[in-house]
């Protein structure tokens, strides 16, 4: 066990100058901690900028058309509407079951009661008259 003895007048100037040391050493050891700390602290917000970055950059923006290609799409379905009510009536049935309604040739032909064959031979002129149709200027 340690003897704890009362100090001496002689060591007032040691111990001031130990103080002394002491004191310099703590500050400097003080300020290396905070001078870690600030280095830890401003690695870690670089850390979360670029992160937070990353993650808002990992989103691909949509594919958005532009208003003026909104307005020719409208403008083209409107036509293709307006072709449409000018075929006959089972083109336009079997052109909407087939290609709307994606059926199959066969399905459309047993949906509408007709041969297969009456069903490829409606589609193909219809086809071809909407062609005509959406070629022609308005």
């Amino acid at each position: 066990m340690p003897v704890i003895a009362p100090w001496s007048a002689a060591r007032p100037a040691q111990l001031s100058t130990q103080r002394g040391d002491t004191d310099d050493a703590m500050a400097a050891g003080t300020t290396l901690a905070y001078l870690r700390q600030t280095v830890v602290n401003l690695s870690r917000s670089a850390l979360r900028r670029r992160i937070l970055g990353l993650k808002l950059l990992s989103k691909p923006m949509p594919d958005m058309a532009s208003a003026e290609e909104g307005a020719y799409d409208l403008l083209e379905r409107d036509q293709l509407i307006k072709a449409m009510r000018g075929l006959q009536r089972r083109q336009r049935e079997v052109l909407v079951l087939r290609y709307f309604a994606d059926m199959t040739e066969a399905q459309v032909a047993e949906t509408l009661g007709i041969s297969l064959g009456s069903v490829k031979a409606y589609g193909s002129r219809g086809i071809a008259a909407l062609r005509v149709a959406m070629e022609a200027p308005a």
